[in-house]
């Protein structure tokens, strides 16, 4: 049967809403954590974000709160990045480029079912045609969502579907787990290294900056959305036909630092040719011998906090590329940072086959 979901809402089924709109004077060091786009990953919500709404704003964000069986939905920028919230460890609201979707009725309606509609060919066929319709940056209306039609089976063919896409996120969430544990053992190497001599990032890393002005071929494309914090692997990607603006050029192999707000800890391998957001420096090894060692070095928490450190900018600080190209990183040597850079470039190949295994890249 189908519906939409403004009828479900009306049937007290469904409550759905957009992110909680917070100025700048609400920002605090504490309180609810904002949960952004980029928070959204794998399938989860994740709450680690850096921003937080002050507690005397609990009144005006009511039930924006993020809430355990939430369904959360990019709807301004990267469009369609669907989550399904688990566990709430803190008091938490969705930012508004983020809408939530509340089963009030899991008698008619299944979250998990819902979640795997936002990512089937039922939910993007209209919600193509929707972006379309404007010259403006991708993003779904409130108003538009609601209108869209969902086929609604019945419960028990509904909650069939939703065992069978909760397997493959179980599936989604092992690979997370890999890539964490990857990062970790990229991290312990550089870490065993910090000892001994340094050398300048501007001495093993150059800055590319060949730009692209749209038109072409359609490729990768990667904003700072895209990008995870603190991760040196990406696992979400857009299109450049879906960007207007000029854009800056990258190749496999080069690594991607985030220069806006750095203290995000935005740095990740590209894992193919594409083009990125202005906002983030496009860095690529010096000598191909050691770029697993140079991955490793820049995406480091003690570069981070010196870029972060040195940035310009009060509420949108932003990291250049002369700041990075001073910064000190360990320095074991040639040769032990070339035997290390093997290493880091086998866990990457590693990467590459998980990945592989979801249908990435």
């Amino acid at each position: 049967m189908r519906t939409t979901l403004n009828q479900l809402a009306a049937r007290g089924v469904l409550e759905f809403s957009d992110g909680y709109r917070t100025r700048k004077d609400e920002l605090a060091q504490t309180g609810f954590r904002i949960v952004r786009a980029g928070d959204l990953h794998s399938g989860r919500a994740h709450f680690d974000g850096p921003d937080f709404v002050s507690p005397t704003m609990t009144k005006g964000i009511g039930r924006k709160a993020v809430q355990t069986g939430d369904v959360a939905l990019t709807t301004k920028g990267t469009v369609g990045r669907a989550a399904l919230v688990g566990d709430v460890p803190e008091p938490a609201v969705y930012s508004p480029q983020i809408c939530y979707f509340r089963v009030l009725d899991e008698g008619v309606l299944n979250s998990q079912f819902l979640l795997g509609w936002f990512r089937s060919e039922g939910f993007w066929s209209q919600a193509s045609y929707l972006m379309s319709a404007t010259d403006m940056a991708p993003y779904l209306s409130l108003k538009d969502i609601g209108n869209l039609g969902i086929d609604l089976p019945d419960l028990a063919t509904q909650t069939a579907i939703a065992d069978v896409l909760g397997a493959l996120d179980d599936k989604i969430a092992a690979n997370e787990r890999v890539v964490t544990a990857l990062d970790s053992l990229v991290r312990a190497m550089v870490e065993r290294t910090s000892q001994g001599e340094t050398i300048r990032v501007g001495d093993v890393a150059r800055l590319v900056s060949s730009k692209s002005n749209g038109g072409g071929a359609v490729v990768p494309y990667l904003g700072l959305e895209h990008l995870p914090r603190r991760r040196l692997w990406v696992q979400d990607s857009g299109l450049s036909s879906e960007v207007t603006s000029q854009k800056s050029m990258f190749a496999k192999g080069d690594l991607l630092f985030g220069k806006l707000r750095p203290y995000f800890h935005k740095v990740v391998v590209a894992q193919h040719a594409g083009v990125c957001s202005t906002d983030i420096l496009v860095l690529r090894a010096i000598d191909e011998e050691l770029r697993g060692w140079m991955w490793a070095a820049l995406s480091s928490d003690d570069v981070v906090a010196a870029v972060t450190a040195s940035s310009t900018g009060t509420r949108m600080p932003r990291a250049s590329w002369g700041e990075l190209a001073e910064v000190q990183v360990p320095w074991p040597g040639r040769l032990e940072a070339a035997r290390i850079s093997r290493k880091i470039e086998s866990l990457n190949a590693r990467y590459r086959r998980a990945v592989r295994a979801r249908g990435h890249f």
